[in-house]
């Protein structure tokens, strides 16, 4: 909204953006994204600055704020102790980007209900790392490719899991001894419903994190406070988390290095973790190593992985695939989903390794034993490819569900193209729709490209050039230049139609 050069001086514009979303990947503010808070004056310093509250009432779930790559601290005194109410210094003519944890509402359309007759749109299956290459009038997208992982969008949903906590215990993750079923043709295939059906639809799993009693945290406290390193990292993650108290990254930071400087390993890391995602320090990837060296000397599976991711993408070291790999390898046998994955990946397309879809298979496998969304999406296109084995849609399907399940994207994607082609089920337009709609929510480019084309063609719906502009702009916006290519069209089409009616 516009604003006077005198108001101007006392708002501070800010947007939200998602912490799974590294500040290189991310656009610049639209008009409709931006949100305007008041400034103030400290009487003081004369200086202009924000309070912290403020921005919890715009985005309840924030964590950080960043300029850019860079972290905007809180205010301190001259004690350097953190000023309260807490609070950042103002940049009134800079869009802040508020960092936050939950997922971002959009204004996209609603999904629609589950028996509305939708048609998709003509598509290929996604690889993971790779844009679809769509038919038809519909251009293919140009995105930046990352080494390992493929396209840039890609690789940042492939290492949402860096800052991830084991998910029990204190340990790495420990191999089951569930074994997979073998298809016909003897290969491994998810297990199936009592009747043999694909397993039903469910919605992601969600886990809901207890808020410690005050008689718990006091407790912790007492303990942490006498040296116990178990309860010094569990006081170090209820800061970090804003779980029972109020998120303070630098309170974290305190308890995580009393740990660390008793040598618990899993306190070490922690430490690393802060300096690697810049949370209440400077980002510096040599001291987040540093301490993940540390951990990792002492086994710890997490910490052997993220040396491994940062050699994989050049993170403070020169980027090196065979280094990454035997990180890699390290924490794989330690049990590490992720690593086994990834240990997977490598060998599927040669990174720092000669390819070999045997071993591919067999990373992919022993990460999907632990439910890892990514691999078993990744069994789903070696299917769908006919990799290492015969092309067999059917199979593939189950293994996208398994992920799809979970939420994850590209799965959802090309559970939709599956359905709008008929690869290995009926041919079902709505099915499609629904899957693509999904997709779309999470904000996948391609997904909302082809919710566009829905529209522009009412093939299934009520044909609306304005709703299917609505979703090209999403797309456009992301870079996919098919979509702009349909907007130039969609507008020239509305002029002839003005001269011609």
């Amino acid at each position: 909204m516009p604003q006077d050069d005198n108001t101007q001086e006392l708002i501070q514009p800010i947007r939200s953006v998602n912490k799974s979303t590294p500040p290189t990947a991310i656009l610049p503010a639209t008009a409709e994204e931006i949100f305007y808070i008041d400034c103030h004056i400290d009487p003081t310093t004369r200086k202009q600055f924000v309070l912290w509250d403020d921005i919890l009432q715009a985005f309840k779930d924030a964590e950080q704020v960043r300029d850019k790559a860079r972290v905007v601290p809180f205010l301190k005194g001259s004690d350097f102790r953190i000023l309260e109410p807490r609070r950042i210094a103002a940049l009134p003519n800079i869009v802040l980007d508020v960092v936050v944890g939950g997922q971002i509402e959009t204004d996209a359309t609603p999904l629609p209900p589950r028996n509305t007759p939708l048609v998709a749109v003509p598509a290929s299956p996604l690889e993971e790392g790779e844009e679809d290459k769509e038919g038809d009038d519909v251009a293919t997208a140009t995105v930046g490719r990352n080494p390992a992982y493929g396209l840039l969008e890609e690789a940042i949903e492939n290492y949402t899991h860096i800052d991830r906590p084991p998910p029990t215990g204190r340990g790495p993750h420990t191999l089951g001894d569930t074994e997979v079923p073998s298809t016909k043709d003897g290969i491994p295939a998810p297990p199936k419903s009592g009747d043999g059906r694909t397993p039903p639809l469910r919605a992601p799993h969600t886990t809901i994190t207890d808020v410690p009693s005050v008689k718990d945290l006091t407790q912790t406290i007492i303990s942490a406070s006498h040296g116990d390193k178990n309860d010094q990292v569990a006081l170090g993650d209820m800061y970090q988390d804003g779980r029972g108290v109020q998120r303070d990254y630098q309170a974290a930071m305190d308890w995580y290095l009393k740990a660390a400087e008793q040598g618990d390993a899993i306190g070490q890391r922690k430490v690393g973790v802060l300096y690697d995602k810049a949370l209440g320090v400077a980002q510096s990837y040599s001291t987040a190593m540093t301490w993940y060296l540390k951990a990792a000397e002492q086994g710890d599976a997490i910490s052997q992985r993220k040396i491994g991711a940062h050699y994989d993408l050049g993170l403070g070291v020169k980027q090196d695939y065979s280094i990454a790999l035997d990180w890699y390898l390290k924490a794989a046998e330690g049990g590490d989903a992720d690593a086994q994955c990834n240990v997977g990946y490598f060998h599927e397309h040669g990174q720092g390794v000669p390819q070999d879809s045997s071993k591919a298979l067999e990373g992919y496998l022993k990460a999907s034993h632990q439910n890892l969304a990514r691999a078993q999406f990744n069994i789903g296109v070696m299917y769908a490819r006919g990799r290492h084995f015969p092309q067999n849609y059917i199979q593939a399907m189950e293994w996208y569900l398994k992920a799809a399940n979970q939420g994850y994207a590209v799965a959802q994607v090309n559970i939709g193209v599956f359905y709008e082609q008929g690869f290995g089920v009926s041919q079902d337009y709505a099915q499609a729709a629904d899957w693509y709609f999904r997709a779309a929510a999470q904000g996948h480019v391609v997904a909302q490209h082809n919710i566009g084309v829905l529209f522009e063609r009412g093939r299934g719906l009520p044909q609306d050039y304005s709703k299917a502009m609505e979703w090209y702009q999403k797309a456009a916006e992301k870079g996919h230049p098919g979509s702009r290519e349909r907007m130039v069209a969609l507008k020239e089409q509305g002029i002839l139609r003005r001269l011609f009616n």
